[in-house]
């Protein structure tokens, strides 16, 4: 999607959260009357994202969905640098996240509860992602250049 159109995504994905039950966490109307759940997933919750704890993470979406889109808009989406593109990323979703779950845990908690548990993950999806995304596109022949009409 690039930078902006990423960015842009994510812009659009915070402000649907805080209309429709959608983030996990918090406690809304959907919750109270269906006791927490929807055919047997929860509901989620709606509302501004500085009220979930996980609300920086959200926010933190966003930079880290321009900054992923401005360096492949410049060459790193190839081979390994993909995946340094995609670290760079999750670096900068993680600040906003840790210091907005900072207000909702214990200081000397934060990165137990809220960087620790996830790094493994975080570069396992992001090696898998590295390998899969440039075999997509080559798959499906989305190589060209973003403003060039499709054909």
């Amino acid at each position: 999607m690039g930078s902006r159109r990423g960015a842009a995504a994510m812009v659009v994905y915070a402000v649907a959260g805080s209309q429709i039950d959608m983030f996990a966490g918090g406690s809304s109307v959907w919750q109270a009357s269906l006791g927490g759940y929807i055919f047997g997933i929860t509901s989620g919750s709606s509302g501004l994202v500085w009220d979930l704890a996980s609300g920086g993470y959200i926010i933190g979406f966003i930079p880290a969905a321009f900054v992923v889109g401005f360096l492949c808009e410049r060459g790193w989406n190839q081979k390994s640098w993909i995946m340094v593109a995609m670290l760079a990323g999750n670096v900068i979703l993680y600040i906003p996240g840790l210091i907005q779950l900072s207000f909702f845990v214990p200081n000397d908690k934060v990165t137990e509860f809220g960087l620790y548990p996830f790094i493994a993950g975080d570069l396992i999806k992001l090696y898998i992602a590295a390998i899969s995304v440039p075999v997509a596109w080559s798959l499906l022949n989305l190589k060209q250049p973003r403003d060039e009409p499709w054909t």
